[in-house]
């Protein structure tokens, strides 16, 4: 195992300091743009290579929960605790759409894989279709008993999934807003839900300690993942859908096999809760960020750490892969997005960019907003 920090030839750049409690984070599809969303309201586009800030996204009135780039890269979605999810353009940094008629916080958002269709999940107990190029609503998902907490397109977006804190998930047609299929057999709350990349399962995590498989024609239960100690939340497929990974406030991480249910690996190491995982995109290494400051890199065949990532000074809120696999980006509490690459190479540290003068510009157009 290797730490890794400035004197490895690991490479790791500060690559920007971002406004306080940034919570959400994505790659745009070329790996050459990242949005940040952040507690202080408002998101930022951000050019990788230079760290350089593109756009601030204001409008939003309460802290942003959820961020995502549509397929083609044009358009950014952003849901924030203001009841509301806003469109905005990608290039030039505008407000497209407000998309407006949930009555309680929005968690979680979506673009469909073709990019025409956006889906929000709710506090108020529905889900939400929408027409980007209208940014009216195409359908409203009622029927969950709880608040929605994480949503999901199939692959070939026809179907949505839901998960709720009603302990059910449920699938449903996109065209006509139907219910197809109600999963149940969680005992407590659904924490994460996710389709697999070939559209044949449904993955579920659950505050009940355990995460679930489920046929997605039948709707049946294919097996129980038992063996994590606590809530299992950040949950994911591999891209070749043969295994997943699941995180959990155990302080521990699970590989497991999608066609047995059987554990592959416990990953250990961390020392606090585990708070985001994800695969690489050829699905040989995953990734894990934790409450205790760092993230780590595993091999999946061997479930072995190969580096910790160290250099944040509090928790660690998102970690995900560039679509080209070379770099990691890590979201903290620390106010700081860090950029990871095994190239070999660089061993800087960039200069911290304080952002003083854009936090006072985003001070006055407040004022003048009136927010």
């Amino acid at each position: 195992m290797k730490a890794l920090q400035t004197t490895t030839s690991i490479g790791l750049k500060v690559l920007f300091k971002a406004p306080a409690g940034s919570r959400s984070v994505a790659f745009s599809p070329d790996g050459s743009t990242v949005i940040t969303g952040s507690y202080d309201k408002t998101a930022r586009l951000w050019h990788v290579k230079t760290g350089k800030s593109l756009h601030i996204l204001i409008g939003h009135e309460d802290w942003i929960t959820s961020v995502a780039f549509s397929p083609d890269g044009t358009a950014v979605i952003t849901a924030s605790q203001d009841c509301t999810a806003r469109l905005w353009n990608t290039k030039t940094g505008q407000l497209v759409h407000i998309l407006q008629g949930h009555t309680e916080n929005i968690n979680s958002v979506g673009f469909s894989p073709d990019g025409s269709t956006v889906i929000t999940a709710s506090f108020d107990n529905t889900a939400r279709l929408w027409n980007i190029d209208t940014g009216k609503t195409i359908q409203v998902l009622e029927g969950h008993k709880g608040w929605i907490t994480s949503v999901a397109f199939s692959p070939d977006g026809a179907t949505v999934l839901t998960g709720s804190w009603d302990k059910t998930a449920r699938i449903w047609n996109i065209k006509t807003g139907k219910e197809l299929c109600h999963l149940k057999g969680h005992t407590n709350r659904i924490t994460g839900v996710g389709f697999s990349p070939d559209g044949t399962t449904v993955l579920t995590g659950s505050d009940d300690k355990t995460a679930r498989i489920w046929n997605v024609k039948t709707g049946k239960e294919q097996y129980i993942l038992k063996g994590p100690t606590n809530r299992v939340q950040p949950i994911m497929f591999s891209p070749d859908s043969t295994s997943v990974i699941t995180g959990s406030l155990d302080k521990t991480a699970y590989l497991w096999d999608v066609k047995t249910g059987q554990q592959l690996h416990i990953l250990q190491g961390h020392t606090r809760d585990i708070t985001s995982v994800a695969y690489s995109p050829d699905g040989t290494t995953a990734l894990t960020g934790s409450r205790d400051e760092t993230a780590c890199l595993w091999d999946v065949k061997t479930g072995k750490e190969l580096y910790r990532l160290q250099g944040h000074t509090d928790t660690i809120t998102s970690v995900t892969y560039s679509p080209g696999g070379t770099t990691v980006l890590t979201v903290s509490t620390d106010d700081t997005v860090r950029l990871w690459t095994r190239s070999g190479k660089s061993s800087n540290v960039l200069q911290e960019r304080t952002g003083a003068a854009e936090e006072l510009y985003v001070k006055k157009l407040y004022q003048v907003l009136g927010k």
